[in-house]
């Protein structure tokens, strides 16, 4: 019953088992091409114990490197749920900075948060 959704037809699935099998079969997919032709702005955040290892960080800035990096000093898989309120601290400096990463003064933020715990948030400017 747990995993059943009442509705006026009776008990349904919460979720469509083909559309979580397409999205987990389209997350094996490479989007190398797709992440370096983003001209938003991005912030890749990294948990100290998330699934994605040092090496596949550092490549995924590397081909991207306009792309902020926060690594979280704690967390898991799920550091928006274990890691909750350094993940939201680091969520709220960035969305305080204003539009396009831009401070509220209007100038680039590219300095260390060093106060957020953990590694601080590197930006790296050269390809």
């Amino acid at each position: 019953m747990a995993d059943l959704l009442p509705t006026d037809e009776g008990l349904v699935p919460r979720f469509d088992a083909a559309v979580v099998q397409s999205t987990i079969d389209a997350v094996h997919e490479p989007r190398g091409d797709e992440w370096e032709a983003l001209t938003v702005p991005t912030l890749a955040i990294f948990a100290k114990h998330g699934m994605v290892s040092g090496a596949d960080k550092d490549e995924l800035i590397r081909r991207r490197p306009e792309t902020d990096r926060t690594d979280l000093g704690r967390g898991g898989r799920d550091a928006h749920l274990d890691a909750f309120d350094e993940w939201i601290d680091v969520l709220r400096r960035r969305l305080s900075r204003g539009r396009f990463g831009e401070s509220r003064t209007g100038t680039r933020c590219r300095r260390s948060v060093p106060e957020l715990g953990g590694v601080p948030r590197q930006r790296l400017t050269a390809r």
